[in-house]
């Protein structure tokens, strides 16, 4: 993120475009990406759902103020409320991809971004992502299809695997078109691990795994570990007692704790900087 003193020089030299404040064209850094989905698949596999809905949530720190003579507040007691400042879908459905029947996992997310400029100025962004992986029933990544709306223009990212390579092909408004083909330094095991399965219910499958991601803006290799911390007891969704297990996500300078049940459902996945996601309703269906 660039500092806010950059900010003020942006809006400076832009301001005499009217149509500025509302379509703003930032340098890409200045945009708070969507949270992503995935999780859940990554923890016990792709599993055919539809669509569950999660709110992205951002906490702000507060303190209590009581009214008049309530003394059961203490004063400038520390809470943290929540604002909904986005959202994240996730689903997972089978088609055919050139010529096999595969799993597609799609992802949606939208952040609703307020960026100040000065006092009394903001932009008011609304930045989305689309992110869809074609799996094979076996488990092998097939392809990665990646589309980053903001206001400053589209970023496409696109991954097609083969045996030995894969073709890569990015477009934004900066670069433009690229396409490359990419040799796999160690086959591409470590791709196929993405959605490798940890959990199956109660039972463990593995403790530990590593797993590369491609960055949807530059298309660079990302390494990623997950690894299952720990088991669970609380209340979820008006069932008075439920279980299961957390697994921490660390790669790409960014750390995710994700909660999943015994039912194989993803409900809750802290994030960096008090933001995290929240499922919205038990799934219509169950997962299979």
């Amino acid at each position: 993120m660039l500092a806010p003193i950059v900010l003020a020089v942006v809006f400076q030299v832009q301001s005499v475009d009217p149509d500025f404040l509302k379509h703003p064209n930032l340098p890409i850094q200045m945009y708070r990406l969507p949270q992503m989905g995935g999780q859940q698949e990554i923890v016990i596999g792709p599993k055919v759902q539809p669509a569950q809905f999660f709110g992205y949530y951002a906490q702000y720190l507060q303190h209590f103020r009581p009214v008049g003579n309530d003394t059961n507040l203490t004063p400038n007691a520390p809470y943290y409320e929540s604002e909904r400042v986005g959202y994240m879908s996730d689903s997972v459905a089978t088609y055919p991809h050139d010529g096999q029947t595969a799993y597609l996992i799609q992802t949606d997310g939208d952040y609703k971004q307020v960026l100040p400029i000065t006092k009394k100025k903001s932009f008011n962004l609304d930045n989305k992502q689309r992110v869809s992986y074609w799996v094979s029933l076996t488990g092998k990544l097939l392809q990665v299809n990646s589309v980053i709306t903001v206001t400053a223009g589209n970023w496409v990212m696109s991954a097609t695997f083969g045996k030995d390579s894969y073709e890569l092909f990015l477009n934004d408004p900066i670069k433009g078109e690229r396409k490359s083909t990419i040799n796999f330094a160690n086959g591409s095991d470590k791709f196929d691990a993405l959605f490798k399965p940890m959990l199956d219910g109660k039972k463990e499958l593995l403790r530990k795994k590593e797993y590369t991601q491609l960055d949807p803006l530059t298309g660079a290799e990302v390494n990623y570990t997950a690894k299952s911390i720990g088991h669970w007891d609380g209340k979820s969704f008006g069932k008075p007692t439920d279980h299961g297990r957390y697994i921490d996500i660390d790669g790409g300078g960014k750390h995710e704790r994700v909660y999943v049940n015994d039912d194989g459902i993803l409900f809750h996945v802290d994030e960096p900087g008090m933001y995290y996601l929240g499922l919205d309703d038990l799934p219509s269906t169950p997962v299979k």
